[in-house]
């Protein structure tokens, strides 16, 4: 029999291990502590929680309904709940359980973290985020930041949730400085089989074509596809295309049928959000995405875009005819002529690999009225610096100084030359001829 002393030390180490991050050496440690000790609530917290970031979402439910099973009124346990229910789009549990733990422990910052990111994916949302996310700003938290002003801009509080955005990274940058904490280190890229993504990709061809709805590979997809010869590494995300025309509501109903899971609210299908675009999941692949836009056509162009509330960011292409493409043994259709879709949407250098463009940034013909765009790309960088991707924050940080005249971006630029590790740096990128400073965007 361990004694007590054992599994308290293990207990310890477990937790150092999940303070600092250390997710894959921490979680032999959990199984070895739940071998000891089968209802440790603790140790169960942390494995669901663990599995959950990986991309485990199933057996990460399964441990936490668990944990649950001890502990029904644990606020703690509920928000995990919450957390996973909604990576497994199920968002009226996820809603469910961070009620719940709302009304046993308002005050806990857990607790709103959990309840405000769950409340965006609820119809008429915006006066309960007007109520509860200053509660969670209270607590002064980088994290807390990233998640109020994710949830302002999904009801399309752009300028609110720009300056929400800012004062996390703010916040984030001032710690490291005024304190002896290191910045936490570099978090190694889980490699996901590309094979998952390319059954993916199979699977959703012959779904749309079974229920006969036209579509066109497209974005990163198409790019790879049809410049290298296959997806881009490391890709999960499977970009196709289809007509204004589509009934999302049935679609969405269709796809449900044949195994799909909606990533955004029912409700929403009918919405602004909806009709530009949704996306599905294909379980078992959880961690492979299907993200599916609609075109719309207007005055001899047709455009691509995003919703957020009712301001939308779009992107114009010229109207074109189909072709094929031959991979993986069958033919996908693609937008013909597809050098010149690609180099409307990339630029001119599209067949050069370039990993620091993302279009919804700097596409010159961005037609974005709300600056959603820099919202977008500030949600980029904080959640890059709180998981420790600091080539994502840096490349992100790079290509929205290129439209956007920030001075805390400039701070960004030497945080990241001056981190205590190497990380590869993209370089700035020309700017364009007309940036927008940001006291047009948040005011003075």
């Amino acid at each position: 029999m361990d004694s007590d002393t054992d599994i308290q030390t293990l207990q310890n180490e477990v937790k150092q291990l999940y303070d600092a991050q250390e997710f894959v050496q921490a979680l032999p440690k959990l199984d070895a502590l739940l071998k000891r000790d089968p209802n440790n609530l603790t140790a169960l917290l942390y494995k669901a929680d663990i599995l959950c970031e990986f991309g485990h979402r199933q057996q990460s439910l399964a441990i936490a309904q668990h944990a649950l099973d001890i502990a029904p009124k644990n606020p703690i346990i509920l928000s995990l709940m919450s957390k996973i229910l909604d990576n497994l789009a199920d968002f009226e549990g996820s809603v469910h359980y961070a009620k719940r733990a709302y009304k046993i422990a308002p005050q806990l910052p857990i607790v709103l973290k959990a309840y405000v990111s769950a409340l965006p994916n609820t119809q008429n949302s915006a006066p309960l985020i007007a109520k509860i996310v200053p509660r969670l700003l209270a607590t002064k938290d980088a994290e807390s930041d990233n998640i109020a002003a994710i949830a302002l801009e999904s009801v399309g509080k752009i300028p609110e949730s720009i300056r929400t955005f800012r004062a996390g990274i703010r916040r984030f940058l001032v710690l490291i400085a005024n304190t002896a904490k290191s910045p936490p280190p570099p978090q190694p890229k889980r490699k996901e089989s590309m094979d998952k993504t390319k059954q993916t990709l199979l699977a959703i061809k012959g779904m749309l074509d079974s229920l006969g709805v036209p579509f066109c590979l497209a974005h990163g997809s198409l790019l790879g596809i049809y410049r290298d010869g296959d997806l881009l590494p490391g890709d999960s995300d499977i970009d196709v295309m289809l007509p204004w025309s589509v009934d999302r509501v049935w679609l969405a109903g269709e796809l449900a049928r044949l195994g799909c899971v909606c990533v955004i609210p029912a409700h929403e299908l009918r919405d602004i959000r909806g009709q530009w675009c949704f996306s599905v999941r294909l379980p078992p692949h959880w961690n492979a995405i299907v993200e599916m836009s609609f075109l719309k056509p207007e005055n001899g162009k047709v455009w691509f875009g995003f919703a957020r509330g009712q301001n939308v960011i779009r992107i114009p292409i010229s109207p074109f005819g189909f072709a094929k493409v031959r991979y993986l043994g069958v033919d996908f259709p693609i937008p013909n002529p597809c050098d010149v879709h690609l180099c409307k949407i990339y630029g001119a250098n599209w067949r050069t690999r370039i990993r620091n463009r993302n279009f919804f940034i700097i596409h010159p013909e961005l037609d974005d009225p709300s600056h959603i765009r820099i919202s977008y790309a500030l949600n980029h960088i904080l959640d890059g610096l709180l998981t420790g991707n600091y080539k994502k924050a840096q490349g992100y940080t790079e290509q929205l100084l290129s439209v956007y005249d920030d001075p805390l971006l400039y701070e960004l630029r030497t945080y990241f030359a001056n981190l205590p590790f190497e990380i590869t740096l993209f370089p700035p990128l020309p700017w364009q001829s007309e940036r927008i400073h940001y006291r047009e965007v948040i005011g003075s």
